[in-house]
């Protein structure tokens, strides 16, 4: 390629860096309970450490799709989404992933508000970004595929539906056949409730889909316990 070395040198090949996925969500993204862990905790955590993964996280604790506000860094949902733009933009990510919907189902909001919510939140991405979006249908926690989550799942899929572009796609996670997590158990509560494979996937907080206890976590901790948005 016309470059030109000494004997003497040594060349060593440069890995290009991994492109970046933005994550945006709520306490799954930015850890939770005090002080958040990256890892530990969240879905996140697991991904990055485990996937290997260039992963950016716009997270918000305790909010959701119709869920506003957030804990440690109170946020109107369109100043989240305000933020995840210019996150997606500055690091020039060609993908955002989304599992949101926990807090949502807490709330049991109805099919037809996260479809309303949905179909802002992703037009607004689409406008504003040129990445391309996955959204996952809500993460159950130990609460053994409810209803509510169906609900949450059905209307985050038929928002998806409707936009119809090759840029959106869906991961459905609950449904009355094949859901990802069924069971009340947790990585502590082993035994009793209702048998299913959530105590392999489910912290010990009973919401978190993680499979490292909060007690001791397995991953170093990287995040700042004030702010519920971390960059990894």
């Amino acid at each position: 390629r016309g470059i030109t070395v000494s004997e003497d040198d040594t060349v060593h090949p440069v890995s290009a860096q991994r492109l970046p996925v933005v994550f945006y969500g709520d306490s799954y993204i930015s850890g939770a309970t005090s002080p958040q862990r990256i890892g530990g905790i969240s879905l996140l955590g697991a991904i990055s450490h485990v996937g290997g993964i260039n992963a950016v996280a716009c997270g918000v604790t305790s909010t959701g799709y119709v869920v506003d506000g957030g804990v440690g860094l109170p946020m109107t949902s369109t100043q989240r989404l305000q933020l995840l733009c210019q996150m997606v933009n500055q690091c020039a990510a060609p993908l955002v992933a989304i599992p949101a919907g926990f807090n949502d189902v807490s709330v049991s909001a109805s099919t037809a508000s996260i479809k309303a919510a949905a179909l802002t939140i992703l037009n607004y991405i689409l406008a504003n970004t040129g990445a391309k979006v996955v959204v996952f249908g809500a993460m159950p926690g130990g609460r053994n595929n409810s209803a509510a989550q169906q609900n949450v799942d059905a209307g985050i899929a038929s928002a998806v539906a409707e936009i119809n572009s090759y840029r959106v796609a869906f991961v459905p996670v609950a449904g009355a056949s094949a859901p990802w997590i069924t069971g009340t158990r947790n990585t502590a509560a082993t035994t009793g409730g209702t048998a299913g494979n959530s105590r392999y996937y489910t912290g010990d907080d009973a919401i978190h889909p993680s499979p490292f206890t909060t007690a001791a976590p397995n991953m170093p901790a990287n995040t700042t316990p004030s702010s519920g948005v971390e960059y990894l």
